[in-house]
């Protein structure tokens, strides 16, 4: 079984991905202090949020402008080829 995880986040400017980012950004908060002794991060900072607003490119990235409309069945296919 392929064992990847593949996020997709898009949307018009003003559509919520940021609202999405800081919810993400405040259940880690929330969870992060009742972690595991062996997990040490328990916050992540303005910075360290910053330091990581792009994509960290430990995948395949395929970035889709959503000003036009998509081509969802070419979006599928480059998708599905990344397996």
């Amino acid at each position: 079984m392929d064992d990847r995880v593949i996020i997709l986040v898009s949307g018009a400017p003003g559509s919520g991905k940021t609202t999405l980012a800081d919810e993400v950004a405040r259940r880690f908060a929330e969870r992060a202090r009742a972690a595991h002794p062996a997990h040490p991060l328990k916050e992540l900072s303005a910075e360290m949020i910053a330091e990581f607003d792009r994509p960290m490119t430990t995948g395949t990235v395929i970035e889709v402008d959503t000003t036009t409309p998509v081509d969802l069945d070419h979006l599928a296919n480059r998708i599905v080829g990344l397996r």
